[in-house]
């Protein structure tokens, strides 16, 4: 009844699903690449990767746009995840 009452289209092909599990993945391989780095969590964060961890898998920073024309980080910052929370 909640299904078919709340979200009648939730599949696993719908667009909302998609979006969740790519971020979900990508803060998973986060996590993985910053423990295998000396680098360390991050203390201000629930389960926060490291600034240089985020920079690394594509954190919006413009001069990097604009210098090195990384158009990708425009798109891929959309779902790094600071933190859990």
């Amino acid at each position: 009844m909640w299904t078919t009452t709340f979200c009648p289209a939730f599949t696993i092909w719908s667009f909302t699903f998609i979006n969740i599990m790519i971020q979900f993945i990508l803060y998973i391989a986060t996590l993985i690449y910053t423990s295998q780095t000396d680098q360390g969590l991050n203390d201000q964060w629930f389960l926060g990767n490291s600034l240089e961890t985020l920079e690394f898998f594509g954190l919006r920073m413009p001069y990097k746009i604009k210098e090195s024309y990384q158009i990708w980080r425009l798109l891929l910052s959309l779902y790094i995840s600071q933190g859990f929370s």
